[in-house]
């Protein structure tokens, strides 16, 4: 029962974050509530979620009609203090990642894994900034307050405390912390 408050917990501290306006007119406020509501689920009920998941079907369809463009499963384990500064240009998370606190993503982006290779993780450390269109793809890691260029394709491990872009992404700067 602990995970499932902790779900709670971190709603209630990405909800404070946002003005008393954007809390009921921001596509993000959705994003959040769907998304925490969806892991809580998944916590409280197991593998009888799936079924149960039909609840937050009508919440999960009043999101797209606010403009919100996502897709993040309940197994995807994201710390708190998720962002998405344009929610409306779309965002993909695979089921498997674990992403530490305070992501910061821009929009258009994709966090995703190759499918059928051994290793298949995606770690994804805390406060990292990932910039428009940029994809992830792992297995990689993405080290504490990096920082992934806007339209970048990250295929490997990504140190901390630097900045990456490109195609395939290279390390351009390196950040003093």
């Amino acid at each position: 029962m602990h995970a499932v408050f902790q779900q709670f917990h971190f709603l209630l501290y990405e909800l404070r974050r946002e003005s008393f306006l954007r809390l009921f007119v921001s596509p993000m406020t959705y994003i959040y509530v769907t998304y925490r509501l969806d892991r809580a689920g998944f916590f409280a009920f197991g593998k009888c979620w799936r079924l149960l998941r039909i609840c937050i079907l009508p919440l999960r369809v009043f999101s797209h009609m606010m403009g919100a463009a996502f897709e993040i499963p309940y197994g995807a384990n994201i710390g708190k203090g998720f962002s998405i500064l344009h929610p409306c240009l779309g965002v993909v998370i695979h089921g498997d990642a674990k992403c530490g606190e305070n992501l910061l993503l821009a929009g258009g982006n994709v966090l995703g894994i190759k499918e059928h290779l051994p290793d298949n993780t995606l770690t994804i450390g805390n406060n990292v900034f990932v910039g428009v269109h940029a994809l992830i793809l792992g297995p990689c890691t993405i080290g504490d307050n990096a920082i992934i260029g806007a339209g970048s394709v990250v295929v490997h491990d990504v140190a901390e405390n630097s900045v990456v872009a490109g195609n395939p992404a290279r390390e351009i700067k390196k950040l003093n912390h």
